[in-house]
């Protein structure tokens, strides 16, 4: 062929050196042209002849061929191979053959999986028929189309894939050179890859649509270059699930030591959302699968990092973007057969880096900062250390530093320093507080803690922890999910003394209600790291201004539909509160000057000798608000009344929801003593049947004005004044109960007449009075009056018996002839005792004297 083109060059180069010769030249280059394509004809017919020639002995002898190139695989198998079918192709990889096995399955060297380690839908060996007559070990290329490969390691950490024998099976290879087998070019197309580590708790799922390797197979070791696209399904590790859903480009030079069952990396890397992770290092593959590697990256981003995390772990991170190198390495050491986690040691670091939130548009800038991690000689979470140094950046302007060591993860030994001025808006936006709706001000922060954070049996605690510092804001507003007033220009200084935090100054606005706290916060770090731990509040707590009505609808839930008035009491609340409020105002009820003690404790609000002056008077309270019940809310309370307006108590509480006396007909003070029990309902609304109440009141310079009940008893007193009856002093012991106010028989000395009253009244507006009129200021004489209808009292008085009954809508005043005679009865049997009293008095003791029967004498 080389002769050839001599020969055309040969005749152009003549055509140039002779230019008046150019029709010379092109004879010259039509006859060479000629003498090449009867070359080019002789060749071609000779391949057709070769080529015919192959195909008709290849043909004539497939099935030896066939069997001369399994005999030659299954020289290397030591597991039971199943093939549907068997064809052999001269063309596909011309000149050589290619050998295409359908439907293969190749079983497991140990039963683990339950399915074959090799599963594939076609298998094609191609290789030339002159090594295979010679006997040399190379194949040009092996591609393995539609598998499933299932690698797996039992308890007892036997392993299903020794599938290659360790010596050749044939006497070929016998004192020659110990490499057995070449493969120029192994592909996998449409490959997924299953491994079950059963020993170790691992399972890995991945797929890839193309691998290409170059394999080399000596007795004691397989060598192979690796590259390709790799999707991972799920790779899990005791349970948890790394580097799901990420797609992975695979170049790997790695070695397999068949003798120790090892597998070695060699310029390895892993390529992550166009990140790069070099490994090398020695995994084993047998009983031991101990691990030493080492990792390192120059170039990551927080992106990069974030698809390295557990899935559980990964949204924390999935809206932050970073600017600038993360840089790390480090080694893995240990076994993965021993029960033990493996030794990891890692160093990192960044510098002027920026961290960027996707989805609040806030920033970290300037981030620097050098780190350590290992988990030490043990590997386990006692032998842990994290150490973060030279923090330093700024958000949104505000500059942050500080410095974290963790030792011992089961404990959480924490050494901490930070200082840091923020912007309390950019804190919310970046890290959101699922109560707090929005934010702003300014926070500054300088805070040293040292200590456990977790008691030797591994839960939280922080009973250990040190702590000193302070911790300022000013100007701070705050809206929760729970209620449409915001906390405004709160202000506040608190001092940190181990696990408590003195609070120097706390005020600010909720609503139109303002407050002022001084005092401590005790158990502050526990109650923040503890699930369940109370908190502690001892404090002096004051206020110009308390409006009740809008404090109690703070919701306990993010459901904005929910109205009314909410009181719920966390079982966490230990507070103790000195309070004085200047005026507190709800719905009609308004005081002044209250001064008591408050303690909130175990879901119950308790008040003790809390004086205020309200209603005209001075009312003296205690007693508690329990919340324990999951709806009731019961309230026991004692108080005092002392010159209370009867008045306005009756125009404060809604004249009791009844419009028979209302406050308009009523004056004068009010001294009492009231002991009460009752039950709300979640909002607050009152449960009538649960009311009981013991009342020992006394009216001083009362005043009934108009009462028309009382101006219907004109057709028995003759008198004008019943329209304004005045009294003196007016005194009793009233109860409630099965909603009945039941009032005992009282004397009223009024301007009008001296009358004697007792009755009921129940909640359902019926009235049943009785009322003991004197005679002597009857007003005339009533035709139907009979003898049962009159009777005197003690002092001789003839008196006369009413009664009004019916509703407060719907009575009637009539004679009480039930009265009369009960009042009848009790004078008989007094008048009886008298005479037995006087005739025992005659009668002078003597022996043997029978003395009569009371019955038998009358």
């Amino acid at each position: 062929m080389a002769q050839i083109f001599a020969l055309i060059f040969s005749g152009i180069k003549i055509a140039i050196h002779n230019g008046n010769g150019i029709k010379f030249a092109q004879t010259r280059l039509v006859e060479s042209l000629k003498k090449v394509f009867k070359v080019l004809r002789l060749i071609l017919a000779s391949a057709v002849v070769l080529v015919a020639a192959m195909s008709l002995l290849i043909y004539v002898y497939r099935d030896q061929v066939i069997r001369m190139a399994v005999n030659r695989i299954n020289a290397y198998l030591d597991t039971p191979v199943e093939v549907r079918d068997i064809k052999l192709d001269i063309l596909e990889s011309f000149p050589g053959l290619t050998l295409e096995f359908n439907q293969v399955k190749i079983a497991e060297s140990t039963k683990i999986t339950g399915n074959p380690l090799c599963e594939a839908g076609r298998i094609s060996i191609s290789f030339s028929i002159y090594d295979l007559l010679a006997g040399n070990h190379n194949l040009q290329a092996v591609t393995f189309e539609n598998t499933e490969i299932h690698l797996g390691i039992d308890g007892q950490g036997r392993i299903n894939y020794r599938i290659l024998k360790t010596k050749s099976g044939s006497s070929e290879t016998s004192g020659k050179s110990d490499e057995i087998l070449n493969v120029g070019k192994l592909t996998f197309k449409n490959v997924r890859f299953r491994y079950s580590g059963l020993k170790n708790n691992q399972f890995i799922s991945l797929h890839s649509p193309g691998l290409i390797a170059r394999m080399r197979y000596r007795r004691q070791s397989v060598t192979a270059d690796l590259e390709g696209i790799v999707h991972s399904d799920s790779i899990l590790v005791r349970e948890i699930n790394y580097l799901a859903g990420e797609v992975t480009r695979l170049k790997s030079d790695f070695t397999f030591d068949r003798d120790n069952d090892e597998l070695k990396f060699n310029r390895s890397s892993l390529v992550i959302n166009g990140y790069e992770y070099r490994i090398n290092g020695t995994v084993g593959t047998a009983n031991s699968l101990a691990v030493d590697l080492s990792v390192e990256s120059t170039n990551s981003d927080i992106k990069a990092l974030t698809s390295l995390l557990p899935l559980k772990y990964r949204n924390y991170l999935n809206d932050y973007q970073s600017e600038g190198a993360i840089q790390f390495q480090g080694t893995v050491e240990g076994s993965l057969s021993s029960g033990k986690s493996l030794r990891v040691d890692f160093e990192f670091g960044c510098r002027e880096m920026s961290l960027y939130h996707l989805k609040y548009k806030k920033s970290f800038r300037n981030i620097s900062l050098d780190g350590k991690f290992t988990n030490g000689q043990a590997g386990n979470f006692q032998t842990s250390h994290l150490e973060i140094r030279n923090l330093k950046g700024d958000l949104e302007g505000r500059q942050f530093s500080g410095e974290l060591r963790l030792h011992d993860f089961n404990r959480m030994n924490i050494e901490l320093d930070i200082s840091a001025g923020l912007d309390l808006a950019s804190i919310l936006v970046i890290f959101p507080i699922k109560d707090i709706r929005s934010g702003g001000g300014d926070l500054t922060i300088n805070l040293k803690a040292s200590g456990d954070m977790k008691n030797p049996e591994g839960r939280w605690s922080g009973a250990g922890m040190s702590t000193s510092g302070d911790v300022s804001f000013r100007n701070v507003d705050l809206l929760t999910y729970y209620t449409e007033s915001s906390l405004v220009g709160l202000n506040g200084l608190f001092y940190f003394n181990n696990a408590d935090l003195a609070i120097a100054e706390l005020n600010g606005q909720i609503g139109s209600s303002d407050f002022r706290i001084k005092g401590f916060f005790k158990n502050i770090v526990p109650f923040i790291l503890v699930k369940g731990q109370p908190i502690l509040i001892e404090a002096d707590f004051a206020s110009d201004y308390m409006d009740l009505n809008e404090l109690l609808k703070f919701r306990f839930t993010r459901d904005a539909s929910a109205q009314g008035y909410h009181l719920d009491i966390s079982p966490r609340l230990d507070i103790r509160l000195n309070t004085k409020l200047r005026k507190v105002s709800l719905q009609k009820f308004s005081a002044s000057g209250i001064e008591g003690k408050v303690y909130i404790m175990g879901q119950r609000v308790m008040v003790e000798e809390a004086r205020m002056h309200t209603m005209g008077g001075i009312l003296t309270l205690s007693g508690s608000f329990s919340a324990t019940h999951p709806v009731d809310r019961q309230v026991l309370a004692d108080g005092h009344f002392d010159g209370i307006h009867i008045d306005s108590i009756f125009y404060v509480f809604n004249n009791f929801r009844q419009d028979f006396l209302v406050y308009r007909h009523l004056q004068g003070k009010i001294n009492a003593d009231i002991n009460t029990f009752l039950i709300l309902d979640n909002e607050l609304r009152f449960k009538p049947e649960s009311l009981l109440s013991f009342i020992d009141i006394s009216i001083i310079d009362g005043e009934l004005i108009n009462f028309e009940p009382m101006q219907s008893l004109s057709r028995y007193i003759d008198s004008e004044a019943l329209k304004h009856l005045k009294f003196s002093e007016l005194r009793n012991d009233i109860q409630v109960r099965n909603k009945t106010i039941t009032i005992p028989e009282m004397e009223i000395i009024s301007n009008v007449s001296t009358i004697r009253v007792s009755g009921t009244h129940t909640f359902d507006q019926h009235i049943d009075y009785h009322f003991m009129v004197p005679l002597s200021q009857f007003s005339q004489s009533d035709p139907d009056a009979r003898f049962g209808e009159i009777a005197e009292d003690e002092t001789g008085k003839m008196n006369i018996f009413l009664k009004m009954t019916g509703t407060t809508r719907d009575y009637k005043v009539i004679y009480d002839t039930r009265a009369v005679t009960r009042k009848i009865l009790q004078d008989f049997k007094k008048e009886g005792k008298e005479i037995k009293n006087l005739f025992q008095k005659q009668d002078s003791p003597q022996k043997n004297k029978v003395e009569l029967d009371e019955d038998e004498y009358f």
